[in-house]
């Protein structure tokens, strides 16, 4: 095989404690891949302790978007097997249940602003799977909803109860000027 000199390539990935998402599908999410022949112009392929750091990152982005509210990389270890050059990495994942949304509401300290207006622009949907990067859209139609009725200055803060029995995660978005 072609090597690029001086690097460190990553010669196998393995996933446990994966129940969600197939094997195939995590590293297809990360940043790192393993060293094949054919991939000779990537970097992607060369072991960087940053980038494994990325990676996890990326793991929690997308359980998070998929309702494991309570994800966790429990460990990301790159090792050398004895005798070989190129380093192996095990993630060690914890999905825990699966969440929706449960109740969504709206709290305003600022009078004068129509709540209907600013629900109906709400991304975070009753009985969908929890995803927080909803969340995070929601808050911005919001402030740009509030903007447009003249108070540039506000803060929303989403206030997340999480219901465990039931697996539901209750938001209320509280508007403070």
């Amino acid at each position: 095989t072609l090597k690029k000199k001086g690097s460190i390539f990553v010669k196998e990935i393995n996933f446990s404690g994966n129940e969600a998402f197939s094997e195939r599908k995590l590293k297809k999410e990360i940043q790192t891949e393993e060293s094949v022949w054919y991939k000779f112009f990537s970097s992607n392929d060369t072991y960087n302790e940053d980038k494994l750091e990325f990676d996890k990152e990326l793991l929690r982005r997308l359980y998070l978007t998929s309702g494991y509210t309570d994800f966790s990389v429990l460990s990301a270890n790159a090792y050398q097997p004895e005798g070989e050059e190129d380093f192996v990495i095990d993630f060690e994942l914890s999905e825990g249940p699966k969440y929706s949304f449960g109740k969504i509401s709206v709290e305003s300290s600022i009078k004068n602003i129509d709540l209907s207006d600013i629900e109906e622009s709400i991304e975070t949907i009753e009985g969908e799977i929890f995803n927080a990067a909803l969340i995070e859209s929601s808050i911005d139609a919001i402030t740009n909803i509030v903007a447009e009725k003249g108070y540039a200055f506000v803060a929303i803060d989403p206030i997340i109860n999480k219901n465990s029995k039931k697996q539901l995660v209750n938001i209320t978005y509280n508007i403070k000027q």
